[in-house]
């Protein structure tokens, strides 16, 4: 289990491969991603990827995060679950913008049976693109759809995106009642007085992306300061 960390000028902060299998990803707070380019990053990684050698049955829930999904790279991965995260598709750059790659969820050619239910996805005045599916790790997320079963084996349900401004549900499910945790019987002690669920349907979704998850106020109260205007 990984739970209530904060991930920092990373390339991913959770990356999950080569049968690394049942593991939780729980309530960690992510920001700023860079490649090997460093200060000239302009592509937005996955910070929560699912990167090869089959992982399946992994959960990531409520998290706070700039991107996530999984991708072919170095092959497969099946039966992993996205629950109630905050997905910003945003990441500053220093020398550059982020301008390629922006969408907040990723699910590639031979990334089958993925359950993505609950999240609240990209930040308020966001337009553009919020998926990128069926294609291979490198193309564009505006590239038609390749692999059709990418779609045809992937749950939506239940999840808010600010271009839309929307919660979209799968039709085929009459109960749109979402339990507030996949794993966690009761709120957690670490959450003290924030709200319960914290990100999805039933929380409110503006103070829960600002504020409402442990290891983000933990972060910004830390510098005590603004993301840098530069960049933006």
């Amino acid at each position: 289990m990984i739970e209530d960390n904060v991930f920092y000028y990373l390339r991913h902060a959770m990356i999950c491969q080569n049968g690394a299998n049942g593991n939780v990803f729980g309530y960690s707070y992510s920001h700023r991603l860079f490649d090997m380019y460093y200060r000239d990053t302009d592509f937005l990684l996955l910070d929560m990827e699912f990167h090869g050698g089959h992982p399946y049955m992994n959960l990531v829930e409520g998290n706070v995060l700039a991107h996530m999904g999984g991708d072919d790279y170095w092959g497969s991965s099946r039966h992993n679950t996205f629950f109630r995260n905050i997905v910003e598709r945003y990441s500053t750059g220093v020398n550059k913008k982020i301008v390629f790659n922006v969408n907040a969820v990723q699910i590639d050619r031979l990334i089958y049976y993925y359950n993505v239910v609950g999240n609240v996805l990209c930040r308020p005045g966001d337009t553009g693109w919020v998926w990128k599916l069926g294609v291979d790790s490198n193309d564009d997320q505006s590239v038609a759809v390749k692999y059709q079963k990418v779609l045809d084996t992937l749950l939506r349900h239940g999840n808010f995106d600010y271009p839309s401004g929307t919660t979209q549900w799968d039709s085929t499910i009459a109960n749109q009642n979402l339990p507030p945790s996949l794993y966690l019987k009761q709120k957690p002690a670490f959450f003290g007085t924030l709200a319960w669920p914290a990100f999805g349907p039933g929380a409110d979704l503006y103070h829960a992306l600002v504020s409402d998850l442990p290891a983000k106020l933990r972060y910004w109260n830390q510098l005590n300061t603004d993301e840098p205007a530069s960049s933006r």
